[in-house]
C-alpha cells in the first residue's frame, strides 16, 4: 500500500467520523427543541421536537411559575431524572462564603511582619 492510498484511506475516515459527529450533534440538538408547553394544575408538560415529553409537578405550598417549571423540565430532560440533577449539583457545588472567611484570615497573617507593622508594640 502506497502513502497516497494510505492518506486516501484517513481522509474518508476522517469525513466520516466529522459527520457521525456532526450527526449526533444535530440528533442532540433537535431533541432539545421545545415543541410547546402545557399548563396543567400543578403540572407542567413540555413537550419537545424528538415526540417526547418531561412532566415537572410544583410542590402544593409553592408558588406556581413557569420560568422554575421550564428550568426543572430541561434539567430533566438533560439529565434523565432529578436524582441525577440532585447528584450533580451536590457534587459541583462550592461554598463561598466559607472561602471567603479563609482568604480573609490569609490576608491578616500576610500582613504581619511588612513594613511599618509593629506588631502591636510602641515605638521606644
Amino acid at each position: 500500500m502506497t502513502d497516497k492510498e494510505k492518506v486516501d484511506i484517513l481522509i474518508k475516515n476522517m469525513r466520516y467520523d466529522i459527520n457521525y459527529y456532526r450527526k449526533l450533534l444535530q440528533t442532540f440538538h433537535n431533541s432539545l427543541v421545545v415543541d410547546r408547553i402545557v399548563v396543567n394544575g400543578n403540572a407542567t408538560i413540555v413537550f419537545w421536537g424528538d415526540n417526547t415529553k418531561t412532566i415537572v409537578k410544583k410542590s402544593d405550598d409553592d408558588e406556581y411559575d413557569l420560568h422554575h417549571a421550564f428550568c426543572a423540565a430541561l434539567a430533566k430532560k438533560v439529565y434523565s431524572h432529578n436524582s441525577s440533577v440532585k447528584k450533580m449539583i451536590a457534587r459541583l457545588t462550592v461554598d463561598q462564603t466559607y472561602r471567603g472567611k479563609k482568604n480573609k484570615k490569609r490576608k491578616e497573617r500576610n500582613t504581619v511582619g511588612m513594613k511599618g507593622d509593629t506588631n502591636g508594640k510602641e515605638k521606644e
